[in-house]
């Protein structure tokens, strides 16, 4: 019985991780080939996770690294 062998690609990141998610991997459509990278979020199938999202998006407009952001998260506003 032979083993598969891992594609290393599959472990390097897509995105930074304090960055929102702008990219992600959808599997091939031939066994054997690499995942395909697709640009934009996944949705998830969970409403509660979806709605949030949406809500950090309006508290965060510019993402993360917003100024918004940074003084939320240190306590003054």
């Amino acid at each position: 019985m032979t083993s598969p062998t891992l594609n290393p690609t599959v472990l390097e990141p897509l995105f930074v991780p304090w960055a929102e998610p702008t990219a992600h991997r959808v599997r091939a459509e031939k066994s054997g080939d690499p995942a395909v990278v697709k640009q934009g979020r996944r949705a998830s199938p969970i409403d509660l996770v979806n709605n949030l999202r949406s809500a950090v998006r309006l508290i965060f407009p510019g993402g993360p690294n917003d100024k918004l952001g940074a003084d939320v998260s240190s306590g003054g506003m």
